[in-house]
């Protein structure tokens, strides 16, 4: 879980004149490094080592990868679709792990985490479609 901050915060340092755009990915960097410390904090209070969050940060980093090499390409286009692959990645990763019983109130923090990243990917999408006028 640990790359997708570092990610959106290297897309940050590359979207230099894109003032708005830096300000979104900074917050979803603060945001994602926030879910991977409560996720992992909750799992310590029902007493479980925090392994399996390597199955999402395994699936972000293969996204991640290919979203560092569309910020080597800095072009504004080609990050946003690596982003929104690698949000989509872990969006999916979130509802895989609603599918296994989950203890103490890991499923709420799950549900409400997993809530904020479609808000993120449905911004990210309306940035390469835009709504049509009325």
């Amino acid at each position: 879980m640990n790359r997708q901050p570092r990610g959106y915060h290297a897309v940050a340092d590359e979207l230099v004149n894109e003032n708005s755009l830096k300000a979104e990915f900074l917050k979803w960097s603060k945001q994602r490094h926030d879910f991977a410390q409560a996720l992992s904090e909750e799992m310590v209070t029902v007493g479980v080592e925090p392994k399996w969050s390597m199955v999402i940060a395994g699936t972000m980093h293969r996204g991640w990868m290919t979203v560092r090499q569309a910020v080597a390409s800095n072009k504004t286009q080609s990050i946003l679709d690596e982003c929104i692959r690698g949000e989509a990645a872990g969006l999916k990763a979130y509802h895989e792990a609603k599918l296994f019983p989950l203890l103490g109130s890991m499923n709420a923090v799950i549900q409400a985490q997993g809530k904020e990243m479609q808000r993120a990917l449905d911004h990210l999408n309306s940035l390469i479609d835009p709504p049509a006028a009325q």
